[in-house]
């Protein structure tokens, strides 16, 4: 079947079904039907109409969406001003509500009283919105204090979060997550990733324990993940050699890094061949569903190699 055609009378029984569930104080139903007239035809009256009901909804973020579809038209009329400082302050644009407050008071196009409300009401909102960063900055910082009581997945959860605090704040929650035999390998891992990235400059004692290394680190002196040059090479060795066959390389190339990750930042204690270690992660790959007898088909060191593989897949995914 085609698509429905709409009739041009629908456009004016929408808006009329829509008049009539506001004076029935039943805002939502009235939506209902200015979305449908709006669908039919953009106009500039239905625009105001349509953005004052979700306002009335304190739907900010669709009102300021519909609003914004006759901005340059819109913010030319007085009495729109303040509705458009006003959807900016409850968007938390306040950057762009201060600019449009101060370009108001220069050009003197509102009311001084007017002016001077929505002044009061962007320094609330900002009040307001620096309470609850300050609230959830302080819940962050509890929970990352008690890391290993939580499960593992909000151990991750909890370090993907932790750019929301200062240098100092991470730092001093290092010998409570970075030497807590506790705390998940992967979320410690994370947790470095942000001190590097925030280049917190502290040595600390870092023991890997399910791989079996401690060394002290300083984030600040690390590369990041990405730029490790082992992880780097390693990266590049596994393009070279799976250039031929590009479905295995994407296949294998997620769980390279996962278990590189895994190792951070101690990949170049790892692997001192990184050429015959992506040769090894692919033959383990190719057959690991197999049982090898390492002291027949491999060398010393290969063998270390193939250790070093089998106890990174080991680790919990």
């Amino acid at each position: 079947m085609g698509e429905k055609i709409e009739f041009p009378n629908n456009y004016s029984m929408y808006l009329k079904n829509a008049e009539i569930q506001l004076k029935k104080n039943e805002p939502i139903k009235a939506l209902h039907y200015i979305e449908l007239a709006y669908a039919i035809n953009k106009e500039l009256n239905i625009n105001a109409f349509y953005v004052s009901v979700l306002v009335q909804l304190e739907r900010y973020e669709e009102a300021l969406e519909i609003f914004e579809d006759f901005k340059e038209i819109n913010i030319k009329k007085i009495e729109h001003l303040s509705l458009y400082v006003h959807l900016l302050i409850k968007n938390q644009r306040f950057i762009q509500a201060e600019a449009f407050l101060a370009q108001l008071k220069d050009t003197g196009q509102i009311a001084k009283k007017e002016l001077m409300h929505m002044e009061k009401l962007l320094e609330k909102e900002l009040q307001i919105e620096e309470q609850q960063r300050m609230h959830k900055k302080n819940e962050l910082k509890k929970k990352l204090f008690a890391l290993s009581d939580l499960a593992r997945e909000e151990q991750l959860k909890i370090v993907d979060e932790v750019n929301l605090l200062s240098s100092d704040e991470l730092a001093r929650a290092i010998p409570f997550v970075m030497n807590n035999p506790f705390v998940d390998s992967l979320a410690k891992s994370f947790y470095l990733q942000n001190l590097v990235s925030l280049n917190v400059d502290i040595n600390f004692e870092f023991e890997f324990e399910t791989l079996g290394i401690s060394r002290s680190i300083n984030p600040a002196k690390l590369n990041t993940f990405n730029e490790e040059p082992m992880v780097v090479e390693i990266n590049r060795q596994l393009d070279i050699q799976l250039e031929k066959n590009p479905s295995m390389l994407m296949s294998i190339k997620p769980e390279l890094n996962f278990h590189l990750l895994k190792m951070y930042p101690f990949a170049m204690e790892i692997v001192d061949n990184p050429i015959r270690w992506v040769e090894l992660y692919i033959y383990r790959y190719s057959h690991e569903s197999e049982e090898f007898n390492y002291d027949l088909e491999f060398s010393s060191s290969e063998k270390k190699m193939m250790e070093w593989i089998k106890k990174l897949g080991e680790i919990e995914s």
